[in-house]
């Protein structure tokens, strides 16, 4: 049994006794909690209509509101500390205990005002009721009472907004936690938030946000950076991803792109207005344009905190056949500031085979300084073993079509020749058992395809990612 410490000598012992980052939240809650109230008061939500009333008001109540926002948790103080932060994975016993922070808080109050003793009996009274319940929620779900509606003090559902809020926007790991924070509670009004402060937080909000960015360093907000290629809904085309993972594991290795148009809100694929690209001859900027915006999005994925080995992208049909291609993508890991070695490129057997010598020299050229190639679409065409080392390929990605060719003599020397030059495989959409044991026998770990997972957007893909860390961390 842990023992839980009844009594402090001051109130500042009781605060020195709280977790560091309940401490932290407390600041932060009164914060919020001062910034509403004043935004209450000139709405003239709770309080008369007059000014010189407002004023006295705010003068008079302001400094109880800050001292119950700041002392909320204190009943935190008084349970085990292993109790003093909310866990998804509490039984129902530990649920009671943790819930034993707004109980039995008459000491700590007493504690409190006998070291301030300007205090009336009524102010001590708002102060107490506004840490008792700041649990209770509209609708009646909340406890310690089951509080409802205006059964629940002013005060309190200040503190409700703010510490909601608070735990949204700093503990949830995101690019935009505070936009994250502000459109969650929008959806709590009427059932955990009083509804009466919907129209009146929109008036706060810049506010709020101030607060927020004074104790920035204190969330878990990941840091932005800008991007060179611009992310927004308008823009008529943009890479999509489907992750490259581990069969055996399930663990994510890598990203395989591809690039999408949007045309009267559906998606269409590169090939479908090849020959548009090739009219309006956007091959050689459309490359550039993938380049870059593959290297933002590692950069991106970096900065919070997900993982990927490397992003594979198809280029243009023919676009490393032009000289000096490689200087175009030495120009965006240096100004993007990505390592080399994060970046693939898928090139098909012809390109492989064809041996022309500017391709050559690029991918000699991007190989060197770690820059992966991937050669795609296997079957029938089988480059020659020679071809791919040529060309520095490092992976060769099969397909579903090379299922019955997995099971011939011809694969089985293939791809032990392969293994003889490291070359890796990369199986794709293949799902069956057939498959799998065939996988097996030569075991090939790497898979991709819709099977695997479905192309989705940057904003889906980093979203989709925080998620996973935040329930992880949860």
């Amino acid at each position: 049994m842990v023992e839980i410490k009844r009594s402090y000598a001051s109130a500042d012992d009781a605060v020195a006794a709280l977790d560091e980052k309940v401490r932290a939240h407390c600041k932060r809650v009164e914060d919020y909690s001062a910034v509403l109230f004043n935004e209450a008061v000139a709405k003239e939500l709770y309080c008369d209509k007059d000014a010189k009333a407002k004023v006295r008001f705010v003068e008079e109540y302001l400094p109880l509101m800050r001292k119950a926002a700041f002392y909320h948790d204190i009943g935190k103080a008084f349970v085990p500390a292993f109790y003093q932060r909310q866990r998804r994975d509490f039984d129902e016993t530990e649920q009671i205990i943790y819930r034993k922070h707004v109980d039995g808080i008459d000491r700590f109050i007493d504690l409190l005002f006998t070291e301030e003793e300007t205090y009336s009996s009524n102010e001590r009274k708002y102060v107490r009721e506004a840490i008792v319940a700041h649990h209770e929620n509209w609708d009646g779900s909340g406890y310690p009472a089951g509080l409802k509606g205006k059964e629940i003090s002013v005060y309190a559902r200040i503190i409700r907004f703010a510490d909601v809020f608070d735990h949204l926007s700093a503990e949830t790991v995101s690019e935009d936690p505070f936009d994250y924070a502000w459109n969650k509670v929008q959806e709590l009004f009427g059932s955990e938030l009083d509804p009466g402060m919907k129209d009146m937080i929109s008036g706060a909000r810049t506010k709020l946000n101030r607060v927020y960015k004074i104790h920035i360093a204190e969330t878990k907000s990941v840091p932005s950076a800008p991007t060179f290629v611009e992310r927004r809904a308008s823009r008529p085309l943009s890479l999509y991803y489907r992750p490259i993972k581990t069969r055996k594991t399930d663990k994510l290795v890598a990203f395989q792109a591809e690039l999408r148009f949007k045309k009267k809100h559906e998606l269409e694929t590169i090939d479908k207005v090849d020959h548009l690209l090739k009219r309006e001859k956007l091959y050689q900027p459309l490359g550039k344009y993938m380049i870059y915006e593959a290297c933002d999005t590692i950069a991106r994925i970096d900065r919070c905190g997900l993982h990927t080995d490397y992003i594979a992208i198809e280029l243009p049909n023919g676009w490393f056949n032009r000289k000096g291609a490689h200087k175009i993508i030495f120009d965006a890991l240096r100004e993007v500031m990505v390592d080399a070695c994060r970046l693939a490129f898928i090139v098909t057997p012809a390109e492989v085979g064809a041996k022309l010598i500017t391709f050559t020299q690029n991918v000699e050229r991007l190989s060197d300084v770690g820059v992966k190639f991937i050669c795609c679409g296997v079957y029938p065409q089988l480059p020659d073993i020679m071809d791919l080392s040529d060309a520095r390929v490092s992976a060769i990605m099969i397909d579903k079509e090379s299922s019955d060719w997995l099971k011939s003599e011809e694969a089985s020397d293939y791809l032990g020749l392969l293994k003889g030059q490291n070359i890796s495989v990369i199986a794709e959409d293949m799902a069956t058992d057939d498959n799998i044991r065939d996988l097996d026998f030569f075991d090939v770990d790497l898979v991709t395809g819709n099977s695997i997972g479905e192309y989705k957007s940057e904003d889906d893909l980093i979203s989709e990612g925080l998620a996973l860390i935040n329930e992880q961390q949860d």
